[in-house]
């Protein structure tokens, strides 16, 4: 178990989860955005040396387990910071988050923009459709979401993300204003 506070990160050790000590605590140069679980090494042949990434306000940080089982500030990895905290999500084998730049897929030490494979138009329904899905008690409700034409950019740096685990899917979605 975690937890974060502004720019510090404290962990319980394995053995006793509900036991939070000083000498356990991390403190970072910037504020903490979120964590999120590593399933693969950072190279081959480390498997679980890096379990965590932390994310900063400065950048993206992996965690090292130390011998005892604490954790420890690994090393920085590539300088992308989050610009939206709710889209930090684990999926099978890598991390998403969303940077100025795009989604991001932190695998190891590499991040990929992977924007480029998600772009195009969007689902939207205008005139005849909009008039008709309006009538429709059973739309209704989904008519600001099939109305919004938000470029994929900004409407990422406001979305929470979930990850679809039986389909492989990434889901977006936007937050009520």
């Amino acid at each position: 178990r975690i937890l974060t506070s502004a720019n510090k990160l404290v962990s319980a050790p394995a053995e006793n989860p509900f036991i939070y000590s000083i000498d356990s605590a991390t403190e970072f140069q910037a504020k903490i955005l979120g964590a999120a679980i590593a399933t693969t090494a950072l190279s081959q042949g480390q498997y679980g040396q890096f379990p965590l990434y932390v994310f900063t306000e400065d950048g993206i940080w992996a965690m090292e387990i130390n011998a005892d089982g604490s954790l420890a500030p690994g090393k920085p990895l590539p300088r992308h910071v989050c610009v939206n905290p709710e889209s930090i999500t684990s999926i099978d084998d890598a991390v998403i988050f969303v940077t100025d730049q795009g989604v991001m897929l932190l695998r190891g030490s590499e991040a990929t923009n992977i924007s480029p494979l998600m772009n195009g138009r969007h689902y939207s329904i205008e005139g005849t459709a909009k008039t008709i899905v309006e009538g429709q008690d059973f739309f209704r409700d989904l008519l600001p979401a099939l109305t919004d034409n938000t470029p994929f950019l900004a409407f990422i740096k406001q979305a929470s993300v979930a990850y679809d685990y039986a389909g492989g899917r990434l889901i977006f979605i936007k937050k009520d204003e």
